[in-house]
Parts: C-alpha cells; structure tokens; sequence
C-alpha cells in the first residue's frame, strides 16, 4: 500500500492525498470483503442447513461491522489529524515537516468521501474483484479434476479470505 501511495506521488498526486487514497481504498476493500462474506455464508447457511455455526457467525459478523465502523469512525473523526500532529505535540524536531503535504492527509479523507458515486464504485469493483477470485477458484478446481458448484466455490472464497484477513490483523 505504501508503493501505491509513493507511486501516486511520483506521478503528481500530492503526498497527502496520495496517503488519503490508500486509506480510503482500503477501507473501501475491508467494507467489500465484509459483503463479500456475509454473502458466501448466506449461501453456506442456505444450501448446508443444519451446521451449527450460529454463535460463531454472529461473533464474527459483529467484530468485523465493529472493527469497520470504528475504523471509518476513526477517520471521519479525525484519527489522521491526530497522527499528523503526534510528532509535533511530542516536541520531535523532525516532526512531519519534512514531507511536503503530509498535513493534507485527513482533508484528502474528508475530500474523498464526498465523492460518495465514486466510492461507491471503488467499493462495488472491489466487491466484483472478490467475485472474479471465487470464479478463478471454480475454474481452477475444474481443471484439476475437482469440480464444485459455483456456489460452493464462492463459500470457500469468501470463508478463506476472511479468515486470511482475521489472521493478518
């Protein structure tokens, strides 16, 4: 993430809103995931009745809406403001001035979000991105003489991935 944002840079984007960017597409790629699994364990729920998943799935459906709003919260709220001023609140001498635009971080939040179609369609692209993987699943289980449903492919997708993403945080 942080390449993308140097690259942003590189190619003219200022420092702050190139940092924005990646905050918000992030945000906008959590978000999609949580779609993305809420639907593959609807599907799970609705072809495999009778697994007794129930306290887990709403555990893990409530940490995940939780971690997200608070994330979004976090930045609606001022978060980056904040770690854009720690340094100098710390009295550190190098503080943030010596990257150009580093204060423009939470104003690029603020700028992106208002946009709301565009993210809207950054947040419906990462949620096809999440589709196309489960897709790239089924046709490689198919030619390796494993064929599942399409369904069942997109439970796996969307249950692998968000136990990925669980690991890492």
């Amino acid at each position: 993430e942080i390449a993308g944002a140097r690259e942003l840079n590189r190619h003219g984007v200022r420092s702050g809103m190139a940092g924005a960017s990646t905050i918000v597409d992030l945000t906008l790629e959590l978000l999609s995931q949580i779609v993305f699994t809420l639907f593959g364990l609807a599907l799970l729920i609705t072809w495999y009745r009778g697994l007794d998943i129930g306290p887990w799935l709403v555990t893990g459906i409530a940490v995940s809406a939780l971690a997200a709003a608070g994330f979004i919260l976090a930045q609606r709220k001022g978060l980056f403001r904040f770690l854009e001023r720690l340094p100098e609140k710390l009295d550190l001498k190098w503080a943030w001035t010596v990257l150009p635009d580093a204060e423009g971080i939470h104003a690029g939040i603020q700028t992106i979000y208002q946009h709301r179609a565009r993210v809207l369609a950054s947040g419906g692209l990462h949620l096809g991105g999440w589709a196309v993987g489960a897709g790239e699943a089924y046709v490689g289980l198919y030619f390796m003489g494993h064929a599942i449903a399409w369904s069942d492919a997109l439970i796996l997708e969307s249950i692998a991935f968000a136990l990925r993403t669980a690991a890492f945080v």
